[in-house]
């Protein structure tokens, strides 16, 4: 059972039926079983220590009636040669373990049944068998956001047992050993079915109530990613549906549906691939909504922030044909642009792409020699932007590039101008600058912040 513990851990880590998914998590079988060597090491250890109830009874032999009893029998060793992880509609998950091998270490006794009970001795002995199999088949369901799990069947057969006694007079036991080796593969059988489906029913699910389904990601904004239905099993893969939904962690309301519209997303998977990850524009927008609220959209450029080869220099001397105000007041000096949002980004996913439209304002600061500052216009408008998303072993990315914007004098200190007289340079500033170092996000690369 911890092949699938590893499967739900790794799918899931990341609620009401009604709500939509915001991404969704489908694996392959073929995913899945990419997985189960190492889910089979954990399944290993667990096994290691599995205790057999004693074995005793009488059996007879040349010398007469024998009682005999075998106690502290403990697994002391299981080794699995192949794992297969099977699904089945609409709920089930099936492991099946072949090529298993198992080392057993015992005590034996045995004593004559009647007067004088001799002869009797007692010792110590091993027992390992190869070629056993064992299955295994899970009905998965979900619970309080996270996966769970009940066992629906569970079968273990151990065979070619190999019995070794030590000790005492274990020769007269090796006489009659073998009329019982039955009884001790019955008994491993029994105990390790139930040491599965005890383990399964509540170790399993104890471990998967540890998933967690929400996060915090900075700036007081967390994300929820509880599961919003039952874990979809089909024939050919396996699927997660989950909200990731951004919140303020201390208020918690929801995203307004004009801001945050719903999308659902397709069910059907890439046969050719292992696994795909989809995930739809609420959950963006749902972070745009949750970083506006928390009032973090906002960002300081320095020109320090453009590359060293940019031909925009956050300078007045390179406004001076453009804006020939700005440079009469304040020749050769340093500027600083505050961006801060003015209303959530809203962010559009399309066949051709993604797109993040973001509006606020921009505030021109300009830098005295004497290290004072003094604001000397500011402009309103919006900026839109491309999105992609890739994935870098098991991280997902994305980044955002600049595609266009427009402006507008929202006030000015310096006297009036056209803001449309300088929009290839702005254009140009918003292609070339690079994120602020302090993280908190510009509003042009929102986006590429958080996954990132």
């Amino acid at each position: 059972m911890q092949i699938v513990v590893l499967i739900l851990v790794l799918l899931s880590y990341s609620c009401t039926a009604q709500q939509i998914a915001g991404f969704k998590t489908t694996a392959t079988e073929k995913a899945i079983n990419y997985f189960t060597d190492i889910a089979v090491n954990i399944l290993e250890e667990q096994l290691k220590s599995v205790a057999i109830p004693s074995i005793s009874g009488s059996i007879g032999s040349p010398i007469g009636n024998i009682d005999y009893s075998l106690t502290a029998i403990t697994l002391t060793g299981f080794q699995v040669g192949s794992a297969d992880v099977t699904l089945a509609a609409p709920n089930s998950v099936g492991v099946a373990l072949g090529s298993v091998s198992a080392s057993l270490s015992l005590n034996w006794q045995y004593q004559l049944s009647s007067w004088p009970n001799w002869p009797s001795d007692s010792g110590s002995g091993t027992v390992t068998s190869s070629g056993s199999t064992a299955s295994l088949s899970l009905a998965v369901t979900e619970a309080n956001g996270v996966p769970q799990v009940s066992v629906t069947s569970v079968s273990v057969s151990i065979s070619n047992l190999n019995i070794n006694l030590n000790g005492g007079a274990s020769w007269l036991y090796d006489l009659f050993v073998n009329d019982f080796d039955g009884q001790i593969a019955s008994a491993v059988n029994s105990a390790l079915e139930s040491a599965i489906e005890t383990n399964a029913n509540t170790g399993l699910n104890n471990v998967l109530r540890t998933i967690p389904t929400k996060e915090p990601i900075t700036a007081g904004v967390e994300i929820d990613f509880p599961l919003v239905d039952a874990p979809a099993v089909t024939a050919s893969y396996f699927t997660l549906d989950q909200l990731g939904e951004f919140y303020v962690s201390a208020s918690k309301s929801e995203c307004p549906a004009e801001v945050c519209p719903t999308t659902t997303l397709p069910d059907a998977p890439v046969s050719d691939v292992m696994g795909q990850f989809a995930i739809s524009d609420f959950v963006l927008n749902s972070a745009g909504y949750a970083f506006f609220k928390q009032g973090v959209l906002d960002a300081y450029v320095e020109d320090a922030d453009l590359p060293a080869n940019s031909p925009v220099r956050l300078n007045t001397t390179s406004f001076k044909l453009i804006i020939p105000n700005l440079y009469k007041m304040y020749p050769n000096c340093l500027i600083t642009i505050y961006l801060y949002s003015t209303q959530p980004p809203a962010a559009v996913f399309a066949p051709s792409g993604a797109k993040v439209l973001s509006v606020g304002n921009m505030e021109w600061i300009v830098n005295l020699p004497n290290g004072s500052k003094v604001q000397a216009f500011t402009l309103n408008g919006s900026i839109t932007t491309a999105g992609a998303a890739f994935l870098n072993g098991l991280t997902l990315w994305g980044n955002l590039t600049y595609l266009t914007g427009t402006f507008e004098v929202y006030e000015t200190y310096i006297g009036p101008f056209s803001p449309s007289t300088f929009d290839d340079l702005l254009n140009l500033f918003f292609a070339v600058v690079r994120r602020p170092s302090h993280r908190r996000g510009i509003v042009a690369v929102l986006t590429a912040y958080l996954m990132t």
